[in-house]
């Protein structure tokens, strides 16, 4: 997300937690291929896939996702200070739902930034630059990326943002925190009140 006080600085990542949606994202493919005629490799689905995907993925949103009350107070706050969006390789439809859900739609509106607008998602580096362009800010050391997943950071790290890395809803916080270091993230928290702390002294 993005904040602007003198200058523009932006703060922009997967805010909503990319590891606890893998997750969720997971159970709804389970869910897709026990449906699926037991004739029909699980490596090869029909091109009815990705649609029925998206018929399920929204309702395992809506019934696992939850409002992270710190999140939110957090973000509020950051939001008054920097200007703020989301980037995201998820579809659209489902990015803004996990939005919704998540309590964050007053916070980012219509600054939601998907792979379907820029030739190469996540790691490259086009969502982060696109997203920045959008946003009215040119210098991309004034871009706050936060990310909890190897890709994200690394795509931030390339388009030249300072990138933080969160583990809050790591399954094994260490592994993450050690994979987001050896990606080159040299600031990994694991919640938001560090973050926001970090982000203020920038």
């Amino acid at each position: 997300m993005t904040r602007s006080i003198d200058s523009p600085r932006l703060i922009t990542g997967n805010s909503i937690s990319i590891i606890f949606l893998r997750n969720v994202w997971e159970q709804a493919s389970t869910a897709f291929l026990s449906k699926w005629p037991k004739r029909f490799p699980k490596s090869s689905p029909p091109r009815c896939k990705p649609k029925l995907l998206q018929d399920i993925f929204p309702g395992y949103l809506e019934k696992h996702l939850k409002p992270d009350p710190e999140q939110i107070a957090i973000l509020e706050e950051l939001s008054s200070r920097f200007k703020t969006c989301v980037t995201s390789n998820g579809m659209r439809r489902n990015v803004e739902n996990s939005v919704r859900i998540a309590g964050l739609s007053d916070i980012f509106r219509q600054n939601i930034f998907t792979a379907e607008q820029v030739a190469s998602p996540k790691p490259a580096p086009d969502l982060i630059l696109y997203a920045a362009e959008r946003m009215g800010v040119s210098d991309l050391s004034r871009v706050l990326h936060i990310e909890d997943a190897v890709r994200g950071a690394q795509a931030g790290l390339a388009a030249g943002a300072t990138v933080i890395g969160i583990t809050k809803h790591a399954k094994d916080k260490n592994k993450s925190t050690a994979e987001l270091q050896n990606a080159g993230v040299q600031h990994v928290f694991d919640n938001w009140a560090d973050i926001a702390d970090f982000a203020l002294k920038l």
